[in-house]
């Protein structure tokens, strides 16, 4: 009798396994999920949120891959968070104004005429969307 090493295989962990074998559809047949498509803009990407009283959604791609499974998740862009949205509008079109030291309805203007624009802008556009699945 030698002592032999056998090869297993790692285990995985129910929870690595539920992860890996759930499909978006088995999630969704169970609850009405709100999801966005990815040339939605801000603005009725924000309006669809508060709608549904939520504050983040999946973003689906307007036009999935060719090869892509009905279902499986490959459809996925990313996901949108209204505080990333807030932060994102901060970031990109607020950088390098000092509105502290403006008067309020200074401030307002500002807000007023720099959100119309980025209330345009498509999801995909943003850069907290998709990437590492933000």
């Amino acid at each position: 009798m030698g002592n032999t090493i056998s090869a297993r295989k790692p285990k995985r962990s129910k929870m690595a396994k539920l992860l890996e074998e759930t499909r978006l559809d088995d999630i969704r047949s169970q609850q009405n999920i709100t999801t966005l498509k990815d040339n939605a803009t801000v603005e009725q990407a924000l309006k669809m949120l508060a709608s549904k009283r939520v504050l983040s959604a999946p973003v689906k791609l307007s036009s999935p891959p060719p090869d892509a499974e009905q279902g499986s998740g490959s459809t996925i862009f990313g996901f949108v968070d209204v505080r990333d949205v807030v932060s994102s509008f901060f970031n990109t079109e607020l950088q390098g104004v000092d509105l502290k030291s403006m008067k309020m309805l200074q401030r307002m203007r500002i807000l007023e005429e720099k959100g119309q624009s980025f209330a345009l802008l498509a999801l995909k556009d943003l850069p907290i969307i998709g990437g590492g699945g933000c």
